[in-house]
């Protein structure tokens, strides 16, 4: 079967049932489901009860197509009560947009039982609808359009179908498409869940709608006379004319846009019609014009074209034939309306040369208005503010009959101040002549929270503020001005008043609280002519800050440069040095102007160095510069400071000689003070290597008093790790152990026991210095140990490996860690040999090596290691090995 032009379709009839006989159209199962029963009659018919073909009119749940179904009584079944239905399946889009529905109609010929090979093809149908005579047209449309939507079921109707037909096309859109209607039922029709929206049924079906919930219109009903004013005009359009369409009555295009088939949009639009009308001569008309633009999702730009002469006629008539309070009230009213935009710019010059009619002939009503809208808490527009601003200017403020300053709110003062520039002269002209009157009310204002409006105020009352009791609104006014306004603010300053009124100087300079406002502030006095009242401002304007130093090294001769500057550190306090010496070019430019005169600035430049973050190199220079100039416990302290930071953050390649810091500083320093600051957790291992060397270059008097807490610099070097340390940092703090046995005996013990016990776990580093200064006295303890009553006297034994007390013979213990570490180590070898003849236990040394398995071989190594030792050192080495290769059973089995 071919389609052309036509339209899907299906036809419907009894064959063992009621059921799809044949068609073109594929459906869901939902939508055909839907299709399989509207297709049938509605109702059982009665016996020998015959009808009309009918027309069933419904969107399928997909809404992919549009149902347009006509049935017909089939009196050739055996069957009684069986039809023949064909339906169209329109797509929503083409049923939509389609200007008339007669042109679907010509596909709904009766059709066959049996599918023909082509369809026919669509036949002409009539352009135009007849129109309708049924006096209860009246009622349907305000059942339909005018009134709460429910489904509708008429009774008794001869013109059904043509009802319908006018009914759909006149439609809408979105209200098209969701339309559902049948021209004849014997009982309700349902649609998903919901009834058709209209119905037809003959009158002796009226029992099988007891329980409808919708609209009824009855066969004979009540008088058709309209309960609505626009039921006469919708009967005549959807009812009389050959072809209906709503769209004649939608001026704004809201049904156009409607998206969900609402008739209240209808009703919107058929509102502004009647409110065009009468706005001519009625102002508030409107009023509701802009409430049903604003009140609809479609605003187009033609009603609102079309709108603007009716406003601004509406402003007119408001000020001449109305009331001075509604007059206020009604431009109140109309500038609310106006939610998205503000009227045409034409317009809004009518309503402020209005409102300043309005306030200069009737202040009191002007006043009263505002009173009212402070106690709503509104705010007056923008547009009427300005004026009745302009209105209540032409009267004098200072005079008795003037506005009162508390006759209004602080808000609407401020919102006459910000959009009048003729009331924020007179106010300044009244707050100059009567401060007492009017000086409060109007800082009162300026201080409201509202940054906008003040700025607004702000651009139209600095051009006229011109006298020392000005001063007092300058401070509300600046505070929250940004830096980029600054230089604004203060040219339209300097224009008034040559910075001559020095009561301005004080809020200028605190208004200024950013570097940036005090920069722009600086550049707009100095465009401004040079007078001794502009160097004024301008010193008023410095602080010990970067910004402020450069520019006075900058621009100010050297020598009263360094004066100011001193006079800055003076009275500044510790974050504002902070914040100067932040910036390290400028700061050492400023410490390089003070060390000119080092002796008159020395506390100041100590201040600077200790509050500056200074990088450690410089303050060391510096603060060995000025040492000597200080006394007391500024001295003290400032050398503690030296110490502290080239013990710490001195890089080791760095030029300073720390030993002759350590020299010319540690004198009145405590031996734990000094330890401390040679072992900082600042300090980084390489730094630690370098203390230790500078300690190693110092005069005796340093090594003394750092030998004398020798046991406190070992416990805070092993406590830090000394993993990157090389042999001679491993040396000097063994040197210094050493050293210390003829300063502190306790020390020197206490040391070298945790010296010893650090190095013996750690083979791999060099560090066989330690062992040879550590072992022999920790030998002799052990020798002289005579139980556990040793920890009581010397607590420091307890940091010996605990193998040292596994076996009763602590010595030989002693003797073989030994052994094992040197052993398993890179150590020299000859070191052992060393160690031994220190302790005097060469031989049991040497024994203990030759029953190890390489032993023999490390006794060469031995021998050959001596060669690197100092002749004397060498000899007792190899002496010692000779004797024991000579005699090697000289002693017991160790």
């Amino acid at each position: 079967m071919t389609v052309g032009a036509l339209n899907q379709q299906q036809v419907h009839g009894y064959q063992s049932g009621h059921g799809l006989l044949y068609g073109t159209a594929k459906l869901s199962r939902e939508d055909q489901d839907l299709v399989d029963r509207l297709s049938d009659i509605a109702g059982p018919l009665r016996p020998s009860e015959t009808f009309e073909p009918y027309l069933t009119l419904y969107p399928l749940p997909s809404e992919t197509y549009y149902v347009v179904a006509r049935t017909w009584q089939d009196l050739d079944t055996p069957r009684a009560g069986c039809v023949l239905t064909r339906s169209i399946f329109i797509s929503m889009d083409e049923w939509e947009n389609s200007a008339s529905v007669l042109e679907f109609l010509g596909e709904l010929e009766r059709p066959s039982r049996q599918a023909p090979q082509k369809l026919a093809s669509r036949p002409p149908r009539p352009r135009e609808l007849p129109p309708v005579r049924d006096s209860r047209v009246t009622e349907l449309v305000e059942a339909l359009f005018l009134e709460s939507r429910r489904p509708i079921v008429v009774f008794d109707a001869p013109e059904a179908e043509t009802i319908a037909l006018r009914i759909v096309t006149a439609l809408w859109p979105s209200r098209r498409k969701n339309f559902s209607s049948c021209t004849w039922c014997l009982s309700p029709r349902r649609l998903r869940g919901r009834d058709f929206d209209l119905v037809f049924a003959p009158s002796d079906a009226r029992g099988r709608f007891s329980d409808w919930g919708g609209r009824r219109i009855e066969a004979k009903g009540k008088s058709t006379e309209a309960r609505h004013r626009w039921t006469a005009g919708l009967v005549e359009t959807v009812f009389g004319d050959g072809l209906p369409s709503l769209a004649s009555w939608d001026e704004l295009g809201i049904l156009r846009g409607d998206q969900v088939g609402d008739e209240g949009a209808l009703r919107l639009s058929l509102m502004w019609r009647e409110l065009e009308s009468k706005a001519k001569s009625t102002p508030n008309a409107v009023l509701g014009m802009l409430d049903i633009l604003n009140s609809h999702s479609v605003r187009p730009t033609t009603a609102r074209d079309l709108l603007e002469p009716l406003v601004a006629n509406a402003v007119t008539l408001a000020l001449t034939d109305q009331s001075p309070d509604a007059s206020w009230r009604f431009y109140i009213n109309l500038l609310g309306k106006f939610a998205d935009r503000l009227p045409s710019k034409a317009t809004l010059r009518k309503l402020r040369n209005a409102s300043a009619h309005l306030a200069a002939n009737a202040p009191g009503s002007a006043v009263s208005m505002l009173r009212d809208l402070d106690e709503q808490g509104r705010d007056l527009p923008a547009v009427l503010a300005a004026g009745m601003g302009d209105g209540l200017a032409k009267g004098r403020l200072c005079s008795p009959d003037a506005l009162a300053p508390n006759a209004v709110g602080r808000r609407e003062l401020l919102n006459l101040i910000a959009y009048s520039k003729p009331f924020a002269a007179s106010l300044a002209a009244s707050v100059k002549d009567c401060p007492d009157l009017w000086a409060g009310p109007a800082v009162n204002a300026l201080e409201a929270p509202d940054q906008d409006l003040v700025k607004r105020a702000r651009r139209n009352l600095l051009p006229v503020l011109d006298a020392p009791e000005h001063a007092v609104l300058l401070v509300p006014l600046l505070d929250d001005a940004s830096p980029n306004e600054f230089s604004n603010i203060i040219r339209t300053i300097a224009k008034a008043t040559d910075f001559e009124i020095e009561e301005f100087d004080r809020p200028i300079v605190g208004a200024a609280r950013t570097e940036l406002a005090v920069k722009k502030l600086r550049e707009a006095i100095l465009a401004a002519p040079k007078s001794a009242a502009a160097d004024r401002l301008l010193g008023s304007t410095l602080r010990l800050d970067p910004r402020d130093a450069h520019w006075l090294l900058a621009n100010v001769p050297d020598d009263r440069a360094r004066s100011v500057l001193a006079d800055l550190v003076d009275s500044a306090d510790d974050g504002a040095v902070q914040t100067l010496m932040r910036d390290r070019p400028v700061g050492r430019t400023v410490l390089s102007q003070l060390l000119d005169e080092p002796q008159h600035n020395a506390w100041r430049i100590a201040r600077l160095l200790r509050w500056g973050h200074v990088e450690a190199d410089e303050f060391v220079e510096v603060g060995l510069q000025i040492h000597g100039y200080l006394n007391g416990a500024e001295q003290h302290r400032l050398g503690m400071e030296i110490l502290r930071r080239a013990l710490a953050e001195l890089p080791p390649s760095s030029h300073q000689d720390v030993a002759r810091i350590l020299a010319a500083l540690s004198g009145p320093i405590d031996a734990s003070d000094l330890i401390v600051l040679l072992t900082q957790p600042q300090a980084n291992q390489d730094r630690l290597r370098a203390n230790l060397a500078a300690l190693a270059g110092c005069p005796e008097f340093v090594r003394r008093k750092a030998a004398s807490r020798v046991d406190q610099l070992t416990t805070r070097l092993v406590a830090r790790g000394t993993s990157t340390f090389d042999e001679s940092a491993y040396v000097q703090w063994a040197d210094l152990i050493q050293f210390s046995h003829h300063i502190s005996n306790q020390s020197h013990l206490n040391a070298s026991i945790e010296a010893l016990s650090y190095a013996l776990k750690q083979t791999r580093w060099p560090l066989s210095a330690l062992i040879l200064a550590t072992f022999p006295t920790v030998y002799r303890q052990l020798l002289a140990s005579k139980g556990e009553s040793d920890f009581d006297f010397i607590p420091a034994l307890l940091m010996l490996p605990l193998t040292f007390f596994s076996d009763w013979d602590r010595a030989k213990t002693a003797r073989r860690e030994l052994v094992d570490a040197f052993m398993s180590s890179s150590w020299p070898p000859a070191n052992l040999v060393l160690t031994a003849l220190d302790a005097q236990i060469d031989q049991k040394i040497l024994r203990r090596v030759s029953r190890n398995r390489s032993g023999g071989r490390y006794i060469d190594s031995i021998w050959a290691d001596a060669g690197r030792l100092k002749p004397r050192l060498a000899s007792s080495v190899r002496d010692a090995v000779t004797r024991f290769k000579e005699n090697p059973r000289l002693e017991d089995w160790d």
